[in-house]
């Protein structure tokens, strides 16, 4: 038997050619697909995911700027001695620090005799110092909701008279962009001083 006669003896026969069925190709395919696709998701979660953690660190830094700005002003306040016209004079038992009847503005005279007041207006937390009025927060971040608590009285507990303090606290959001952010901070400042009544 020669070379090529084994040769013919071991070929295959036509039918039996190696390669894939229409079947195995189609299912093939739609296995790869689903794989793509799957992952896809997986990625453009990812991806929304790290918008909503930039979006809401770009307004915890922005308002963390605004609540240390405020904080400074606050915590140099000077006692109240009804001179500020347009500020409405904190109540009888108030020292330093007073509201608007809703809570959403606040009225103090800071370390260099300026009448100042922060409200809320078009979704722009606003300073207001004399008769300058400024905004506080950027463009980007539009404030839904500002509320103002204090606690500035002559009750004393035991001997002590309780430090004045202002809890500022209010809801933001991300002004514009198809992801909205929204975050609630709130935060309580003391006055430095500690005097006696």
């Amino acid at each position: 038997m020669g070379f090529f006669e084994r040769r013919k003896k071991y070929r295959r026969p036509a039918d039996d050619q190696g390669g894939f069925s229409l079947l195995e190709v189609l299912v093939s395919t739609l296995l790869f697909s689903m794989i793509i696709v799957s992952a896809l998701g997986v990625f453009n979660a990812s991806i929304a995911s790290q918008r909503n953690a930039i979006g809401t660190q770009n307004i915890q830094e922005g308002l963390r700027y605004v609540f240390e700005m405020i904080s400074k002003e606050i915590r140099s306040a000077q006692r109240s001695d009804g001179s500020c016209p347009a500020n409405p004079p904190p109540a009888t038992n108030n020292r330093y620090y007073a509201t608007s009847s809703a809570a959403d503005a606040l009225y103090f005279k800071n370390k260099y005799g300026q009448c100042v007041s922060y409200s809320l207006a078009a979704g722009q937390l606003m300073v207001r110092r004399d008769n300058l009025i400024a905004t506080s927060t950027s463009d980007e971040i539009k404030v839904n909701r500002l509320e103002f608590y204090i606690r500035d009285n002559n009750q004393t507990a035991g001997s002590l008279s309780l430090q004045p303090r202002v809890t500022i606290s209010l809801d933001a959001e991300v002004a514009d962009g198809a992801d909205k952010q929204t975050i609630k901070m709130q935060t309580t400042i003391s006055s430095r001083f500690y005097e006696e009544n």
